[in-house]
C-alpha cells in the first residue's frame, strides 16, 4: 500500500511525498513535484505530474516518475520539455543550430515574434521564427542569454513567485 503526504512548500512549490507501507515498515519512495490534482496514476508504477522548469521563465512541463527495480521513484528525463511561448524579439540574438553545433544558423531580429517552443531544461532553448526556422539559444543563470537578462532580449516572459 502506498501513502502520499502534500506539502505547499515556499511560493507554493507543492510537492508529494509517496511511501510504501509493507505491514512491517514505511518506505520513503520518493518526492514527486506537483499537487494531488496535478498527477495521474494508473496503477502501472509510472505518474504522470507537472514539474518546474528552471530556466529562462516561471513555466511547467509534464513530467513522469517511474518506480524502478528497487521500489524508488526516479524522474523519466526527457532530452527537450515543450515550454510554448510566444514572445517578441527586443534585441538581435544568434541562434545556433544545435547545442552541439555552435555554428550561427541565423539571427532573430528586434520586434519580430517568435516562439520559444521547448528546453532542456538545463541550458538550452529551442526557438522558431516567424518563418518557421528553428534554432537554439544558450541561458545560463537561471535567466542570462550573453551574459544580460533574458528580459533584454524578450518579452513576453513569465516571472511569478
Amino acid at each position: 500500500m502506498e501513502i502520499a503526504v502534500s506539502e505547499a512548500g515556499p511560493s507554493d512549490d507543492y510537492a508529494i511525498y509517496i511511501y510504501r507501507y509493507d505491514k512491517e515498515k514505511i518506505i520513503f519512495m520518493g518526492r514527486i513535484e506537483g499537487t494531488g490534482d496535478d498527477m495521474s496514476a494508473d496503477g502501472s508504477g509510472q505518474i504522470l505530474t507537472y514539474r518546474r522548469g528552471s530556466i529562462l521563465q516561471t513555466w511547467f512541463y509534464p513530467f513522469v516518475f517511474k518506480e524502478d527495480k528497487a521500489g524508488m521513484l526516479k524522474g523519466v528525463e526527457e532530452a527537450e520539455y515543450k515550454m510554448d511561448t510566444f514572445v517578441i524579439v527586443q534585441k538581435d540574438l544568434e541562434v545556433y543550430a544545435s547545442p552541439t553545433d555552435k555554428n550561427v544558423k541565423f539571427k532573430l531580429r528586434a520586434k519580430e515574434p517568435a516562439l520559444i517552443v521547448s528546453s532542456d531544461d538545463k541550458s538550452w532553448c529551442r526557438i522558431r521564427d516567424q518563418y518557421g526556422e528553428e534554432g537554439f539559444f544558450f541561458v545560463e543563470n537561471f535567466a542570462q542569454i550573453n551574459g544580460v537578462d533574458a528580459q533584454e532580449y524578450f518579452s513576453g516572459l513569465s516571472y511569478a513567485d
